[in-house]
């Protein structure tokens, strides 16, 4: 099996590709494909790099879902996430926050939204992590202006079968 040489223009281009990738999945508010066993799965493909993505997820609230990425066809990085909205708040008010956050431009870790993102709604995205594009783990939260959280989503990801 090839393996994909994982230099700085390679991660240039993942960048890129995630970046592009969110505009046209979650983020850019585009319909899944729902499966029979309650999956949805949006997918991305750009033939030019040879670089694809699928992203499926579980459940609703609270839900679970992977992110995986193939290099001209084989699998080279993953993202596992899962989290929810609190009990009793409004998720479509949340998911107003959480899509345009997603899509914002975000060049150090473009696997999930910027540092801080205020949506149009006033609710605030915020997102930690550590590690880079290589291996990472974080949290995103959003906050209600008052302050109170009103969701969360913990994420890990990087790149698989290097050696």
């Amino acid at each position: 099996m090839e393996k994909r040489i994982v230099n700085e223009k390679f991660i240039n281009e993942l960048r890129e590709f995630l970046y592009r990738a969110q505009k046209y999945g979650y983020g850019g508010n585009v319909k899944p494909h729902d499966g029979v066993d309650g999956t949805h799965t949006l997918s991305y493909t750009d033939r030019r790099s040879g670089l694809s993505l699928s992203d499926t997820w579980y459940g609703g609230e609270p839900f679970r879902g992977i992110t995986v990425i193939r290099c001209k066809g084989i699998v080279c990085w993953v993202m596992t996430y899962g989290g929810e909205v609190s009990p009793g708040v409004d998720k479509e008010a949340v998911y107003a926050c959480l899509r345009p956050a997603l899509v914002a431009r975000n060049h150090v870790s473009p696997w999930r939204g910027p540092e801080v993102y205020i949506a149009e709604n006033g609710m605030r995205y915020v997102n930690e992590w550590h590690g880079d594009i290589n291996k990472f783990s974080g949290k995103e939260n959003i906050y209600e202006k008052g302050g109170t959280r009103l969701y969360e989503c913990k994420y890990e990801g990087g790149f698989v079968d290097r050696r």
